[in-house]
C-alpha cells in the first residue's frame, strides 16, 4: 500500500512540474513576440524605400512614440533606421559610419560622472534626433538616463529620478 501512494505522490509532483515547465516555456515566448513584434513590419516599411536590407541588431525606443530602431546591412552601405510604429514611416535614417560607436559613448558619459554605475546603453530617437540613451546609478543612488547625439556624441539631456523606498 505504500507504494502505491510513493507512485501517485511522484507522478502528481511530475504532472506539477512539466505543468510549470509548459506555462514557463509559453510565458516566455509571449513575452519573445511582444519584445519583438513590430520588427517585421518595420523592415518591410524599410524595404519599400531601400530594396533588399538585412537587419543586423533591432531595438524598440519608446518616447512620444514608439520608435523600432533597425542596423541594417546592404550591398551599398550599413544604414541605421528608425521607424515610426505608429504612423508606419521612416522617421529618420543615418550612415552606420555616421553614427558614434557605442564605446565612444561609454567613454564620454564615464568622463561626464565619474561616480556614477553603469547600467546599459541603447539607440535612441529622442527629440527627433538619433541618439543613444545610458542607464546609470548616480553617487546620490539615483537611477539616471544620460542622452548623447548619435552624430556628434555630445550630451544633451540627463535625468535623475529618486528610488522610492
Amino acid at each position: 500500500m505504500k507504494g502505491k501512494h510513493l507512485w501517485w505522490i511522484a507522478g502528481s509532483l511530475a504532472a506539477i512540474l512539466l505543468g510549470l515547465m509548459i506555462l514557463y516555456i509559453s510565458v516566455y515566448n509571449i513575452l519573445e513576440e511582444r519584445r519583438t513584434e513590430g520588427a517585421d513590419t518595420a523592415l518591410k516599411t524599410v524595404q519599400k524605400k531601400a530594396g533588399d536590407v538585412k537587419v543586423v541588431e533591432n531595438y524598440t525606443f519608446n518616447s512620444s512614440a514608439p520608435f523600432e530602431i533597425l542596423f541594417t546591412t546592404s550591398n551599398d552601405k550599413d544604414m541605421i533606421y528608425y521607424v515610426n510604429k505608429k504612423s508606419g514611416t521612416i522617421a529618420d535614417r543615418i550612415d552606420k559610419k555616421d553614427f558614434v560607436p557605442r564605446e565612444e559613448i561609454v567613454d564620454r558619459w564615464e568622463d561626464s560622472c565619474r561616480n556614477c554605475s553603469f547600467t546599459h546603453i541603447q539607440p535612441a530617437y529622442k527629440d527627433g534626433t538619433p541618439s543613444w540613451e545610458v542607464t546609470f546609478t548616480d553617487q546620490e543612488g539615483r537611477y539616471g538616463l544620460a542622452y548623447f547625439d548619435g552624430e556628434t556624441g555630445e550630451e544633451f539631456q540627463r535625468f535623475a529620478f529618486k528610488k522610492n523606498e
